[in-house]
């Protein structure tokens, strides 16, 4: 028996080794229970951050396409009110180019009535009444005018212009040509025709 107890005594030795195996074991196991915490809060945090980055980008993007679309909207606008205007002012352009038209089609009697207002109303003693050479009457038959006459006004012709007549003095020339009537007619009154018309 005692052969017996011998082989089951153990050696302070081999109880020393058993029990670093054993504080191995459990250090290890502590080791790689630390080690898989580690990792899984890695992992935990870099998802977290993975969220937030991809969080981060779509509010980016949707600022972004918001922006464009705005901008988008803005051109569109912009674009909208100039062919607008564009159209406003060849409205009021074409007014103002159906006045000359009529102008120019006045036959003698019109242009003779139209040429006895102008004289009387902004014609001077000496001055010489220079009619359009495409006048649709004669100087000798604007000569004859009641308000030619009364101011002893001269008459010539072939005025280089597209119609209507010049009032030259010695001093300075009136222009009451078709094309100068309509110019000092739309400073006054194009922002009232647009505003009738709009």
């Amino acid at each position: 028996m005692e052969k017996d107890k011998e082989k089951v005594s153990v050696s302070p030795e081999s109880a020393l080794i058993d029990r670093i195996i054993s504080d191995g074991k459990e250090e290890a196991l502590k080791i790689v229970s630390d080690a898989e915490k580690y990792a899984e809060n890695i992992v935990s945090e870099a998802e977290k951050t993975a969220a937030e980055i991809i969080a981060k980008e779509r509010a980016e993007a949707k600022r972004a396409s918001e922006d464009v679309a705005a901008g988008k909207r803005t051109l569109s606008a912009l674009e909208e009110k100039k062919i607008l205007l564009r159209a406003r002012q060849e409205l009021v352009e074409t007014v103002y180019l159906r006045a000359e038209q009529k102008l120019k089609k006045m036959n003698k009697e019109e242009f003779l009535a139209f040429t006895e207002k102008l004289v009387g109303e902004y014609a001077e003693a000496g001055e010489t009444v220079i009619i359009a050479e495409n006048s649709p009457a004669t100087a000798e038959e604007v000569g004859e005018l009641s308000s030619v006459k009364k101011l002893a006004l001269k008459v010539a012709g072939g005025g280089a212009f597209g119609g209507g007549i010049i009032l030259s003095g010695k001093t300075c020339d009136k222009d009451l040509t078709f094309a100068g009537l309509l110019e000092s007619l739309r400073e006054r009154t194009e922002a009232e025709i647009a505003a009738e018309l709009f």
